[in-house]
């Protein structure tokens, strides 16, 4: 049985972190363990993501269970679902059966997941990565260590990463082998299901801050906002702010859907508009958005934090924005979430094969 717990360092000991992630929810959160005890003797796969209580995270997850199509347990990367994860994975119950880990989306090629994947490693189970990315913002925060990034990627059974700076970083490793680049799973998650005409548009400049990353940029959110919320009265739009950090997905998507324009500094602020036909202002905080852009819509270029400061430069951007289609988004939205789809067939096969061969 793996030692999980000496991979882990156990190191929650020596910090301060919450004994659960109730994902602002407590409903959700009983309903997600009640049904991993459920599936936990049915299902031969566990679908892991970085947290239940960012709508864009789980818009990620939504979208890899939605290819690889098969009922699964839900756990939780970085703390503290690190204690939930490695206490699961040597369950004898858990071991009783075949089991695949199908990892993804999120930004989880951070050293802050560090030791998730460090429990991964050590339970010699097989895994899947699906849509995972890198990401970097000067000092504050950096990549998943070179040496621990090249294990992952050659002991993954099947990987696919979000952007090109990601598959970049991981040849850097090491990794000789191109790895393959795709749209973020979220987007399996919204397209065509959620798919806005433009005759459909909204009435609402909508917002999306990420104040940490927003700080950490030099950027002023009181400034932003006061911008914001001026060029929205000149362009008769109402101003709405949205942070994505809710367990309430329907909700967060249901104030998207009023939106005419997005003004965001989330990466899956970008994402939820992309995928569903909303023009977007992506701010530069890190370098996700810009790795984003570049790998699926070169046509749009990040915005300098220090616009949200100038309004007249702002407004010029929203208004450029507001005036360009986004309808040629589309055919390459289709082909790029029928490519995740097949991804998501070929795991599926791979799943039903090996359980069948396990249990003969």
């Amino acid at each position: 049985m793996p030692d999980l717990r000496g991979a882990l360092g156990w190191r929650y000991r020596e910090h301060v972190v919450p004994a659960l992630d109730l994902h602002g929810s407590l409903p959700l959160f009983i309903a997600r363990k009640l049904r991993n005890r459920r599936l936990l003797g049915r299902s031969n796969v566990v679908y892991l993501y970085a947290g239940r209580g960012n709508a864009g995270d789980y818009l990620s997850h939504l979208g890899v269970r939605s290819i690889v199509g098969l009922p699964g347990l839900e756990l939780l990367a970085g703390q503290p679902g690190n204690r939930e994860l490695s206490k699961a994975l040597v369950g004898s119950r858990f071991r009783a059966r075949y089991r695949v880990l199908v990892i993804g989306g999120g930004g989880l090629f951070q050293e802050c997941f560090g030791e998730f994947w460090q429990v991964i490693l050590a339970s010699g189970l097989p895994y899947a990565i699906v849509g995972v990315g890198a990401n970097r913002l000067g000092d504050q925060r950096s990549i998943t260590d070179a040496g621990l990034l090249e294990t992952i990627v050659r002991r993954a059974a099947f990987i696919y990463v979000r952007d090109t700076m990601t598959r970049e970083t991981i040849a850097k490793c090491g990794v000789r082998e191109e790895v393959p680049v795709g749209l973020c799973p979220a987007t399996s998650a919204l397209f065509p299901g959620h798919w806005r005409e433009e005759s459909r548009s909204g009435n609402v400049l909508l917002h999306v801050v990420h104040p940490s990353d927003l700080r950490m940029a030099h950027g002023d959110l009181d400034r932003a906002r006061e911008s914001a919320r001026a060029i929205a009265r000149e362009l008769e739009l109402s101003y709405v702010e949205e942070d994505n950090m809710s367990a309430d997905v329907e909700a967060v998507l249901k104030r998207y859907r009023t939106a005419r324009v997005v003004l965001s500094s989330r990466l899956h602020g970008c994402i939820i508009s992309y995928a569903t036909g909303i023009p977007f202002v992506p701010l530069r905080c890190d370098e996700k958005i810009e790795a984003f852009l570049h790998t699926h819509c070169p046509a749009i270029k990040a915005v300098e934090i220090e616009a949200l400061h100038r309004r007249e430069a702002l407004r010029d951007v929203i208004r450029a924005t507001l005036n360009a289609s986004t309808s040629d988004n589309r055919d390459y939205l289709e082909r790029e979430v029928r490519r995740n789809t097949e991804r998501g067939e070929w795991i599926r096969r791979q799943i039903m094969t090996k359980a069948w061969q396990a249990a003969s």
